[in-house]
């Protein structure tokens, strides 16, 4: 069983392109989990921030194994916060700006920077493609290559850390079994579940 907050889901979600997410039922985000494989196949390129790439991972690992774990999806509060709160929190951070315009300036300028900092992680390469990229760095003109899952789990780790990432050897494992899965399909690789076969280019 996989736990995950209403909230983190709405915010993958959204960032796969449901903007009407937020007003998905619990039911209904769970539900939609167990299709994620086939959107994500689908999407071709998609460019997460950190946390919702280890997120996306972590659902797909679980609904995709031999004995698929059930995603509970959680009320945290997240979306769901109650009306009273959400006015508390509104007339305290408007009690803040009337009373300290400096503290106002800081927070816009903490805003901007954060705003920057999204934008700059969501143009980051998710694991797979990094998987893809290490493989395709591999290939030869003129013959076949072979090289060991761990080794490619490794390298590509390493490259995505490079890139800004977080470095997570599962998560990378995980990453590569799916890029590989689909690299078969188009007769680039074969892959018997511990030693990649990098076909020649034709």
């Amino acid at each position: 069983m996989l736990n995950v907050s209403k909230a983190e889901m709405i915010d993958l979600y959204q960032a796969l392109g449901f903007k009407t997410a937020d007003g998905w039922s619990i039911k209904k985000l769970a539900t939609k989990a167990t299709r994620l494989p086939d959107v994500v196949a689908q999407m071709g390129e998609i460019e997460l921030s950190d946390g919702l790439d280890e997120l996306l991972t972590s659902i797909l690992a679980a609904i995709t194994k031999k004995e698929p774990e059930e995603i509970v999806v959680t009320d945290d509060g997240g979306k769901g916060t109650p009306k009273a709160k959400k006015k508390t929190e509104a007339a305290i951070s408007k009690t803040e700006q009337t009373d300290n315009p400096k503290a106002t300036l800081a927070k816009e300028d903490t805003t901007t920077s954060v705003s920057k900092t999204k934008r700059t992680r969501m143009s980051r390469p998710t694991r797979a493609h990094v998987v893809a990229a290490c493989i395709k760095s591999r290939t030869s003109d003129s013959s076949t290559v072979e090289v060991s899952l761990e080794a490619i789990t490794v390298t590509s780790d390493q490259m995505y850390a490079n890139s800004g990432g977080k470095s997570n050897l599962k998560a990378t494992d995980y990453a590569a079994r799916i890029a590989l899965s689909a690299l078969e399909v188009f007769d680039i690789v074969k892959f018997d579940g511990h030693t990649i076969t990098i076909l020649k280019k034709r």
